[in-house]
């Protein structure tokens, strides 16, 4: 048996195994409260009323003043759903997909760290399927492994997969739908493709920016096209669609989620004011929400479903503030394609970071509380930004060698999938937002490094 096509992938998931699994034990697995970040105990939460009770739903809301006040202004205008029979909240900020797997995996090896376990494996596996996507999509062989290498040493990657968190589990089910989606082996391709969509759709709503991408590599890979794009497409929304089935017959509404007018409401309003007064967003995020629940509870009337209010108020005013607005939103892709996460990394090892701020510094001009970062403080930051800074360049190279070759089976899915959740993350930018589309910034930026396979353009 001739092993020598499988060693450079095997190479791959090798050398990301080792770094994800030397990290992991280094840090949570010895102390898994290193795992838990801001957002982490609901999800935990979550996967333990799923295990113990099969529902979905919190006891009581968290102990955060704009989540608790929600909460509360909800019940006060009737618009709450009473407990089930456990006791518990029907949940529609968070979806089910992510806590789901965490009960799953806890249930069947009685320990919650299981789950981090498989995400390194998955992200492991990943850097193999970035590889072979590469090849699907018309890159060269060196092209398409830089691609898998720098997702397999990618050290924002890395950190996602050993912390609980919906990144990672959604990096990996995005990833395979679409490496599903462009191999063109008839209806199990479209299937698993759909299927797996679908499912991400319940780790994080925002999959469907996945949906125009896989709808167009499927078009392009099926010989009977329209069926094999159409059937794609119902599998996909079917998870989506049933869980906002669930949502209404609760009494949440017809929604998969709130997440999206509570961000827009709650940061990105936020930024937009503190933008206007030229506070920090992050330190005056408190006194911000504080003021927006209190204008929230004047406007919302009985009976009103309150993230439709939420999303209107916000709107509105977004409008009526256009040059803040956009200046807001070009910080946030500064920071979404430039940013570190360092501060995580820290705190996977249990080390205190004091940040640098480098960004708010050096690239806008803020005044920053604190004294001037050391150089030797600066220097892991500055590295870690910088390889990203490179990937973009990298990035740019290869777009624009793409399209003098008219290599749209690669460029059309990769740049349309970066400009849909470019947008998405509104006001939000972060290295986290920016993984789940990393995989096609480094298949663009390994394009960089030579021509595409013959008779692969087209």
């Amino acid at each position: 048996m001739n092993l020598r096509p499988y060693l450079w992938p095997a190479s791959l998931v090798a050398l990301g195994l080792v770094l994800r699994l030397t990290v992991l034990f280094a840090g949570p697995w010895g102390h898994v409260v290193r795992a838990v970040q801001h957002d982490s105990t609901r999800y935990i939460y979550l996967a333990d009323s799923i295990r113990k009770h099969g529902s979905f739903g919190l006891e009581k809301e968290e102990p955060i003043p704009a989540w608790e006040g929600l909460f509360n202004l909800r019940k006060s205008n009737g618009t709450l759903p009473p407990p089930d029979e456990h006791g518990l909240y029907p949940e529609v900020l968070r979806t089910p997909g992510y806590p789901l797997c965490i009960a799953t995996f806890e249930a069947i090896t009685g320990d919650l760290r299981a789950i981090l376990f498989v995400q390194c494996v998955l992200g492991a596996l990943s850097a193999a399927a970035v590889r072979k996507l590469g090849l699907n999509l018309g890159l060269s062989s060196r092209a398409a492994f830089a691609a898998g290498l720098l997702w397999a040493v990618h050290p924002g990657l890395i950190v996602r997969d050993c912390v609980f968190m919906t990144e990672s589990l959604f990096n990996a089910l995005s990833l395979f739908s679409i490496f599903f989606a462009s191999t063109g082996r008839g209806w199990k391709s479209w299937l698993n493709a759909g299927a797996l969509l679908g499912f991400d759709g319940l780790v994080r709503p925002v999959a469907l920016a996945f949906l125009p991408a896989v709808l167009f590599l499927v078009f392009r890979s099926s010989k009977r096209r329209v069926v094999a794009t159409g059937l794609t497409l119902i599998v996909a929304l079917l998870p989506p669609f049933g869980w906002a089935v669930r949502n209404a017959a609760v009494g949440n509404g017809f929604r998969v989620s709130t997440v999206g007018e509570i961000t827009i409401y709650y940061y990105f309003l936020a930024s937009v004011r503190a933008e206007e007064r030229g506070e920090d967003p992050y330190a005056t995020w408190q006194k911000q929400s504080d003021q927006l629940l209190k204008e929230l509870q004047v406007k919302v009337k009985p009976g009103e479903d309150i993230s439709v209010v939420m999303q209107r108020e916000a709107v509105q005013e977004l409008k009526s503030k256009p040059n803040v607005t956009a200046k807001v939103l070009l910080k946030s892709q500064v920071r979404l394609w430039a940013a570190h996460s360092v501060g995580d990394l820290y705190d996977i090892f249990g080390e205190k970071y004091q940040s640098t701020n480098l960004v708010a510094r050096y690239v806008f001009g803020e005044k920053t509380e604190g004294p001037s970062p050391r150089p030797v403080d600066a220097l892991l930051p500055a590295a870690w930004s910088g390889l990203n800074v490179l990937l973009i360049v990298a990035m740019l190279v290869g777009t624009m060698r793409a399209l003098r070759s008219r290599e749209w089976r690669l460029v059309v899915p990769l740049a349309i999938t970066i400009a849909l959740f470019s947008a998405a993350t509104m006001s939000q930018g972060m290295e986290r937002f920016r993984t789940p589309f990393l995989f096609a910034v480094v298949l663009l930026a390994g394009r960089s490094l030579g021509s595409a396979k013959p008779g692969e353009n087209a």
